[in-house]
């Protein structure tokens, strides 16, 4: 293998064509070693997908995902890529960027509003190591991918920070099993309207590329895994185990969150939050698919991975054990009403009684505060 060539997984399987169709994407990969040129010509401009893992056994899941030597960001800020390119970060490490599917684009999907997107391609020095769990993947998954994680959250931290933005609006690149599509220039791009039809929008014609010679050296990935280790050690132990009693408390606890639709239309058309609920659901129990289907079809963006046949499908891809569970569903709640903890009956065993905000105001008053009234009633009889 020439040294330069970079080890990822590819796929030709036709259903990942600029996201034409869905069903199979997981199916049909194959780990390469290949040159940079190959991968963009051969795959991504022929719009076959791609990720920086590889995978055992040709099925794409976080389950299967091992080494792989590249890290991907997928930048839907709009930022020029010729901005991107002359970024520090990208020329000591970057090697491409070129345009999605829906660069530049403009169509009635919600989203697809005529900014450039681009797809940034980053190599490091070898290939990543990947642990092996003590007890279950889902439950160890930073430790088992400690180096592809710690790697690409430096890469990510910096490349934000260089550009002077927070964060990116889709952090995706991030998961490990993450595929990214390509697109051949011509084929439309399915998605599903707000009344469940489909349509099709143009895929994008932008053909610019930029290329670089960078590498993450060995000694700066053999740092940075190491810093991540000693700063970060509660993220590499083990989640415990629920008990059967916490583990029916939770679902209780899930259910009423999901039948009295506490979560909002923001968490639940946010992909990275919609994966993590459900991943939560399924996690906890079994029995909270159809309530989770439920809320969740109660907005529709039009994206397709909010498809009813397609949320059923990703339920069964969801691990039931996870290290994702009651704690995320609650983060989620509190995002999207302050007040719900106090109206749930399964809130621990020392419940919280709804008090309105007028009423903790006027609580909260002492006689002879500035800015406050103090009077006494008059007029009535005791």
């Amino acid at each position: 293998m020439d040294p330069k060539d970079i080890r990822v997984t590819v796929s030709t399987n036709t259903c990942c064509t600029n996201k034409t169709r869905h069903q199979g994407e997981h199916e049909q990969w194959q780990n390469v070693a290949l040159p940079l040129g190959d991968l963009i010509n051969e795959f991504v401009r022929k719009g076959y997908a791609f990720c920086p893992s590889l995978f055992r056994g040709g099925y794409r899941s976080g389950a299967n995902a091992f080494g792989g030597d590249t890290v991907v960001i997928d930048e839907d800020e709009g930022i020029d890529p010729a901005v991107i390119a002359e970024l520090p970060v990208f020329k000591a490490f970057g090697i491409a960027i070129w345009p999605s599917a829906s660069s530049s684009v403009t169509a009635e999907k919600k989203g697809v509003d005529g900014q450039v997107r681009s797809r940034v391609l980053f190599r490091v020095g070898r290939s990543f190591n990947t642990g092996k769990p003590t007890t279950a993947i889902a439950l160890e998954r930073t430790a088992v991918h400690v180096e592809r994680i710690a790697v690409s959250e430096y890469i990510y931290d910096r490349f934000c920070r260089e550009l002077g933005i927070e964060g990116l609006q889709d952090d995706c690149g991030k998961t490990v099993g993450q595929l990214m599509y390509g697109n051949d220039g011509k084929t439309p791009v399915e998605f599903q309207r707000d009344d469940g039809t489909k349509s099709t929008y143009p895929c994008s014609t932008d053909s610019w590329l930029y290329l670089n010679d960078g590498c993450m050296p060995v000694d700066l990935m053999d740092q940075l895994i190491a810093d991540f280790r000693e700063q970060q050690g509660e993220r590499l132990k083990p989640k415990a185990r629920r008990t059967e009693e916490e583990n029916e408390q939770d679902y209780q606890l899930a259910l009423w969150i999901l039948e009295n639709d506490v979560l909002s239309e923001e968490v639940l058309t946010d992909r990275k939050s919609w994966t993590k609920v459900g991943m939560a659901c399924r996690g906890i129990s079994d029995d909270l698919k159809e309530p989770w289907l439920a809320t969740c079809s109660r907005f529709d963006d039009g994206h397709y991975w909010r498809a009813w046949s397609y949320m059923e499908q990703n339920w069964e891809r969801f691990s039931e054990t996870s290290a994702i569970g009651i704690g995320t569903l609650i983060h989620y709640a509190n995002e999207s009403d302050k007040q719900w903890r106090y109206l749930c009956p399964f809130m621990g065993k020392t419940q919280k009684q709804f008090i309105s905000p007028c009423f903790q105001l006027l609580r909260s008053h002492k006689p002879g505060t500035p800015g406050f009234f103090n009077f006494s009633l008059t007029g009535y009889e005791s």
